[in-house]
C-alpha cells in the first residue's frame, strides 16, 4: 500500500526530468506502464522502447537522486493512513509495508512519517527474488507476520500491486493513486476504494 506520497508527484517528475536529460522523451503512455512494475521489467520496457542503447542503469541513479533531491520537500501520508493504522492498532491486528521500493528508501520514508516502528514487517524489493506482480513480496510479508495469506487483507495503490496480493491469495482491495481501476483490475480485487477512511468505514462495519 502506498502509504505516503511526495511533493506534487515526484515519482513522475523524476521520471520525466532523467529521461529529458538523457536525451530521452518520455510519454505518459510509457510512464503509466513503469507503475508499480519491478526495476528488472521497467528496464526491460524501457530497452524496448528507446532501444538498446538506452542507459538504464545511468537512468536508475539520476532518478533517485533527483527522486530523494524533491523528497527533502516533505513526505505527506496519503489521507486516512494514520487513522488506519490507529485502527488496527487498537484491534490488535499485525500490520506490515509489502513496498516495490528499496528497503533504504521504504525505511527512510516510513521512518520520517513516523510509521516504522508501528509495523510488524517491512517487506522492500532487494528483499525478494521476484518482484510484483509476481507475489513473493506479498507471500514473505505473511510469513513475517506469522499470518496465512488467505487471512490478509492487502491495500493496494497500483494494478501490479494488486495482482501480486491477489497471486498471493489475500483479499485485495484497490486505492488507486496514479492509475485508476480499470474494469479488468476491478473484477480481480473484493472492493476498489475512494480512500482509506472509506476502507476504515468498512472495515469498522464487519461483524466483530
Amino acid at each position: 500500500m502506498a502509504y505516503c506520497s511526495t511533493p506534487s508527484g515526484s515519482n513522475k517528475r523524476s521520471i520525466f526530468a532523467t529521461c529529458a536529460v538523457l536525451g530521452y522523451e518520455m510519454t505518459e503512455q510509457v510512464h503509466r506502464s513503469l507503475i508499480g512494475g519491478p526495476w528488472e521489467a521497467n528496464r526491460a520496457r524501457l530497452l524496448t522502447v528507446f532501444g538498446a542503447s538506452f542507459p538504464a542503469e545511468a537512468y536508475r541513479a539520476e532518478c533517485e537522486a533527483h527522486y530523494l533531491t524533491l523528497c527533502a520537500e516533505g513526505i505527506s501520508l496519503r489521507p486516512g493512513v494514520l487513522e488506519m493504522v490507529q485502527f488496527l492498532e487498537e484491534r490488535a491486528i499485525p500490520m506490515a509495508v509489502a513496498t516495490s521500493t528499496l528497503r533504504s528508501m521504504a525505511t527512510h520514508h516510513l521512518r520520517e512519517t513516523g510509521l516504522l516502528d508501528r509495523l510488524g514487517a517491512l517487506v522492500a524489493r532487494d528483499d525478494v527474488f521476484h518482484g510484483k506482480p509476481h507475489p513473493e513480496t506479498y507471500l514473505n510479508a505473511a510469513r513475517r507476520l506469522s499470518v496465512d495469506p488467505p487471512d490478509c487483507l492487502a491495500l493496494e495503490d497500483s494494478h501490479n500491486g494488486a495482482r501480486s496480493a491477489i497471486a498471493a491469495g489475500m483479499t485485495t482491495v484497490l486505492v488507486p493513486d496514479m492509475l485508476p481501476a480499470t474494469p479488468e483490475i476491478a473484477l480481480q480485487c473484493a472492493h476498489v476504494a475512494r480512500d482509506l477512511h472509506q476502507v476504515r468505514a468498512m472495515l469498522e462495519r464487519l461483524p466483530s
